[in-house]
């Protein structure tokens, strides 16, 4: 998370669900809060992050087919993190995540 943080650029937000690893006091959580990133965590099914997630991980499998000599998917990352972040437009608000 703090790789992508450094090369994507610091969001205002993250939103993750309860899941044991983002709960308070754990390293990455004292790291939001260093970096004054705002944290939300819901108790109900991210339905928008799980749609968000199964888009990039479409994107990453198609780049690893593509390129079956490229050995780390995370170097695949980047580039479709940030078409996601800065391209895509909701059909329907019109805007960018």
């Amino acid at each position: 998370m703090k790789q992508i943080i450094k090369k994507v650029g610091k969001p205002k937000n993250i939103y993750t669900d309860n899941e044991g690893s983002w709960s308070k006091g754990t390293e990455i959580d004292n790291y939001f809060k260093e970096e004054n990133i705002n944290h939300i965590i819901t108790l109900s099914h991210p339905n928008v992050s799980e749609r968000a997630i199964r888009t990039i991980k479409d994107e990453i499998y198609k780049r690893a087919v593509k390129l079956p000599s490229q050995k780390n998917w995370t170097e695949l990352l980047f580039p479709i993190v940030s078409k996601y972040n800065f391209k895509s437009v909701h059909s329907s608000t019109n805007m960018r995540p």
